[in-house]
């Protein structure tokens, strides 16, 4: 029951995002992830992960700062991810830049094997976007959602230009 509820409302959420400016969608995103940062959801245990992984490095005020920002950026890769189905070719070349995407090419054209590797920072979903675009969709490596039929509506919003998402683990 929990996972027709989420769906259905990441789904009515993701039909209003999708119909507003980027812009604005932005927006709201930020102030919700804001919002969220000072509700403290999950905000205390990454409050702790810096601490512990950055022991003396940050005050407490750049800490929250961090959190904050990190919250704002996950609400706005949300808001993003909405927009996928109808995205171009044009934005996608936009706002992803491939440094060197011609060697991967000239290995293509040689017959060699080639992989590309690429960390998690940002809206890691436009890159799946744009290699496709580039005719070389790839496959992702993703955790799997605790709700299944979330899971398949965020895979969906995924795999919208080609690239696959294979699934490890429950989250």
């Amino acid at each position: 029951m929990i996972d027709f509820i989420a769906c259905w409302l990441v789904k009515a959420i993701g039909y209003i995002f999708s119909h507003l400016p980027v812009t604005w969608g932005l927006a709201v995103a930020r102030t919700v992830g804001w919002l969220m940062a000072l509700t403290g959801i999950r905000a205390s245990q990454a409050y702790a992960n810096i601490k512990f992984a950055f022991p003396g490095r940050f005050r407490p005020g750049e800490i929250r700062a961090i959190i904050r920002s990190n919250y704002m950026s996950m609400c706005q890769n949300l808001v993003e991810m909405f927009h996928f189905p109808r995205m171009t070719r044009e934005t996608a070349e936009k706002y992803v830049h491939i440094p060197e995407v011609e060697r991967y090419f000239a290995c293509k054209r040689s017959g060699e094997g080639t992989a590309l590797l690429t960390a998690h920072f940002g809206n890691w979903e436009y890159l799946n976007i744009r290699t496709c675009f580039l005719g070389m969709p790839i496959f992702v490596i993703v955790n799997e959602q605790r709700f299944p039929r979330l899971n398949a509506y965020l895979t969906r919003l995924r795999e919208s230009h080609g690239s696959r998402m294979v699934c490890r683990g429950g989250a």
